[in-house]
């Protein structure tokens, strides 16, 4: 297939053909060590959970630990105080380690993809696991049955899961300073945050229905031509220009959640983007070699990460982390591409993403993440 080749900016600069049914992102060494910060600060404040009692299990499916291999699910959610779907995972990512071939992979997984769960009546987008396992196990359910869920969909034993939430995220850019993006072309989103812009910042315009379909390349020819019943009703619009930007906690986290005017897909290239940029002003800080620095870092991580890792495990990855900071890590996302794994449907008008194979078939996903570092 032709394969899309990104800077850290999230813009095509090289295309080849490949014959992988996924898109692909490289972003050489460093990448881990964000990860290493997330496993530290849960480390220092001992934020792990234990699950007694069964969550959920898939029948008929059962997969046995790899012996060279380490697999870590790592999700983003609002959180708890959000009862707008706070606990449903916005980010899902499974990092992939083979100590062997000494390999790493940051793999992402798309929110909508819609998959049949343990002792639920209906399929659910995934991203609904981790709420469905806190209502059956609060403190620890949603990591075992997301945990559950994406084993099913990949193939892949998942050792093991950690969950950060939003408050996490901002808190660490703004300790930081801040995080640089720069982008090829301007990025705009007219639909998601009306009624949430922020006075005075630089990504934040009111504009009416006329000026938001003429940025989006609308032609207007009349009143009757405009979105909205009224023509100057305003709405907030969140504006990145082309170029340099420097973005707090806040602006970042907009910036990471924003997909009605573009894709999910898309999204998750500015997540990945985002957290290159916050691994560069982090080495460019000195953080690691700074004592004060990174236990102020450390703290604002650990009151916001929850993991099911012991300590022994903690300290595992920690070293794997290290290991692998100078190493290339291969970053991918399934996708809906004309040789993709995924396609796009509407179901009871909802948008869903389905596997290609077949509505409950994942044995292509399956074989893709088995075989990731083949």
């Amino acid at each position: 297939m032709e394969q899309e080749i990104f800077n850290q900016s999230g813009d095509e600069v090289i295309k080849s053909n490949k014959k992988r049914k996924w898109k692909r992102f490289i972003f050489v060494g460093g990448i881990s060590m964000v990860l290493f910060l997330v496993v530290w600060g849960v480390y220092k404040t001992s934020n792990i959970l234990t699950i007694s009692g069964d969550v959920g299990v898939y029948k008929d499916f059962k997969l046995d630990k790899e012996k060279d291999r380490l697999d870590i699910l790592i999700l983003g959610i609002r959180g708890a105080k959000d009862e707008n779907g706070g606990l449903l995972a916005d980010t899902m990512i499974l990092v992939s380690f083979d100590k062997n071939k000494e390999k790493a992979a940051i793999l992402s997984l798309p929110r909508d993809l819609l998959v049949a769960m343990p002792d639920h009546s209906n399929p659910e987008r995934i991203n609904f696991a981790y709420a469905l396992g806190e209502q059956r196990h609060w403190g620890g359910g949603g990591l075992a049955l997301s945990k559950e869920v994406v084993k099913y969909v990949t193939g892949v034993y998942v050792d093991h899961a950690i969950v950060v939430n939003f408050d996490g995220f901002k808190k660490l850019i703004d300790t930081l300073g801040g995080v640089k993006i720069e982008r090829f072309t301007e990025f705009i989103e007219s639909e998601q945050w009306q009624g949430e812009g922020i006075e005075g910042s630089p990504f934040w315009e009111l504009a009416n229905d006329r000026q938001v379909s003429e940025d989006k390349g609308e032609n207007i020819q009349d009143e009757s031509d405009v979105l909205s019943p009224e023509l100057d009703q305003n709405r907030w619009v969140f504006k990145v220009p082309a170029g340099i930007s420097i973005f707090d906690g806040e602006s970042a986290l907009y910036y990471v959640r924003s997909r009605f005017s573009s894709s999910d897909f898309d999204r998750i290239k500015r997540q990945q983007q985002v957290v290159a940029s916050l691994k560069d002003k982090t080495l460019s800080l000195g953080v690691l070699g700074n004592p004060l620095k990174i236990f102020n870092v450390l703290d604002i991580l650990g009151d916001n990460v929850r993991t099911d890792m012991s300590l022994g495990d903690v300290r595992e990855y920690a070293s794997l982390v290290q290991k692998y900071d100078r190493i290339s890590i291969e970053t991918g996302i399934l996708d809906t591409s004309p040789n993709g794994l995924l396609v796009s449907k509407t179901i009871n008008g909802s948008f869903v993403l389905l596997p290609v194979a077949g509505d409950t078939d994942f044995s292509e996903i399956r074989e893709f993440f088995k075989g990731i570092f083949n």
